[in-house]
Formats: structure tokens, sequence, C-alpha cells
């Protein structure tokens, strides 16, 4: 997955000019699809071994929020930092991470979560030396719903500092308009706090497309050292539904608009990860009886 984010990346290089982000290349449209439906695979497997108690059991499925997570991925490199105050079990996957080195983590550990403090520490203390450094490298924290005055103090010091930092905050919205309104409402007062003039962005986190341009463009300011963004990832949801709007699905609409979508390519890639993922589950097996 490392050399498609890479040559996605190169490719919408060559198409941007100077001033914009705004460009998509379908090489890139592609890899961000076939990203979605491996999360989605990758994903049922880890549920599984949570049904099977051989995972920890309280890791938090991606359903619903593979398109925030592989939109804000793509773009990163081995040396951007990625974490998450979840079990950031998927954001692992998708930042290199192998899935047999995953299952075994999952088997022999579990997934503790990490001290909200010390985390939010560590991941500022990576931020400050790339900008010190002038590296051109960034940190990413994701979280999802919660309390957003917890995230206040460090929303500012990243602000005041120009930390190469893009905050991602997942939520999920039910019912009707008003859910929207009183969250969007609620995402505003960061901007009423410590912290206001932090660009704060929110995207439908059931769109790919979407929040890879949104991704995209923070993570270019980030590396020209022009500070972090906020990024608020929004999963409408229909009451009385317990899955948000499908991600595949609004991605697959978006190809067949774009003349893109093959189901060949889908069944292909479907039938090639789950190849690699029962590959990995053998492989963390036999680690794990060593």
């Amino acid at each position: 997955m490392r050399n498609n984010k890479q040559g996605a990346a190169a490719a919408d290089a060559a198409l941007e000019g100077e001033n914009g982000f705004s460009l998509i290349s379908n090489d890139t449209l592609i890899h961000l699809y076939a990203n979605l439906l491996k999360c989605r695979l990758f994903d049922e497997c880890v549920e599984g071994l949570v049904r099977q108690r051989k995972a920890a059991a309280d890791h938090a499925a991606a359903a619903g929020c593979e398109a925030a997570n592989v939109g804000v991925a793509m773009d990163l490199t081995d040396e951007d930092g990625l974490s998450s105050v979840d079990d950031g079990v998927l954001l692992g996957f998708l930042h290199g991470g192998s899935p047999a080195g995953v299952f075994r983590s999952l088997r022999a550990h579990g997934t503790p979560a990490m001290n909200l403090g010390a985390q939010l520490h560590t991941a500022m203390g990576a931020a400050l030396a790339h900008k010190t450094k002038r590296n051109g490298k960034v940190v990413v924290v994701f979280w999802r719903e919660g309390a957003l005055r917890y995230w206040l103090d460090a929303l500012e010091i990243a602000r005041a500092n120009g930390l190469p930092m893009i905050f991602v905050c997942v939520t999920s919205l039910t019912g009707a308009p008003e859910s929207r309104t009183k969250r969007t409402n609620a995402a505003n007062n960061v901007n009423e706090a410590p912290g206001s003039g932090l660009p704060n962005i929110t995207v439908d986190g059931n769109d790919v497309v979407a929040v890879y341009r949104v991704a995209h463009e923070s993570i270019g300011r980030a590396r020209l050292g022009r500070g972090p963004t906020l990024i608020q990832c929004e999963g409408f949801r229909v009451k009385g539904q317990r899955k948000a709007h499908d991600s595949i699905a609004n991605m697959e609409n978006y190809l067949r608009g774009k003349g893109l979508f093959k189901r060949e390519i889908k069944k292909q890639t479907v039938e090639d990860f789950t190849r690699e993922l029962d590959a990995a589950m053998k492989l963390s097996r036999k680690k794990l009886r060593v």
C-alpha cells in the first residue's frame, strides 16, 4: 500500500499547480477506493477476533469511519506521525503496518488506550522537532467524538507555535438535520476559546473524496510551515439505522459518474486482499506458537 500512496502523491504533484491542491488523479481515486475495500475487510477480520475473544473487546470498529481514516492517511509517508486516542488498529495498517503484525499484537496484548495527555504530549513533541528541523514532516492525531474542551489546550499550543499538525475529530450524527446543527454549534465553540485562528474544517466523514481534498490541502499547508488544522469528519446516520451511509457505496457512485468504476477491479481487490489476510492470520498463529 505504501508504494501505491507514494505513486498517487507523485501523480497529484504532477497535476497540481503551484497554488492549488484541488486536482485528484484517477490513480489516486482508484487507490482511495481500493483502500476503503481493504479497510472494510481488515476491520471485519479484527471484529471476528473480538467475537472469538482473541482480541481486545474494546476494539473501536471502523464501520462508518473508513472514509475519514483512508482520506487522511493517503498522503502520509512512513516518516510522518499518525496516532489515535482509540486503539488505532486500522490507522496502523493504513500507515504501513503489516496485517500479520497487527493480528499478533491484537492476540498477544490487546490494544490498551494510551493516556490522552501523554499521547498529545508525545505528538506535540514530535511536531515541534519536525518544525525545528524544517524537514517537512507532519503529525496527525485522530480521536472520536468526545468533549472538545479537553483538546483546547493542545489546539492552542499547536496554533501558537505553528506546529505541523493535523487534528482529526470523527463524529457520529444521528437523526434529523437539527442534530447536525447542534454538533456544528458545539464545534464552533473552538473558535470562541483559545485556539481561535486555527483552521477548523467540517467535512462529510462518509465521503472519502471530500475528506481527501481537505486532508491533502491541510497536510500540504503543514509541510510548508503554515501551521496546524482541525478537521471534523461528520458521519451522518438516519435515526433508527445502525450504520452510517456507506462510504464504499458512496465512492462507487462517484467513480461511476467519472466512468472509472469497474466490477472486476473490486472483485480482484477483494480476492487478493482476502488471501493476504488469510495468510497473515496463519502467520500470526504460527509465530505465537513459537
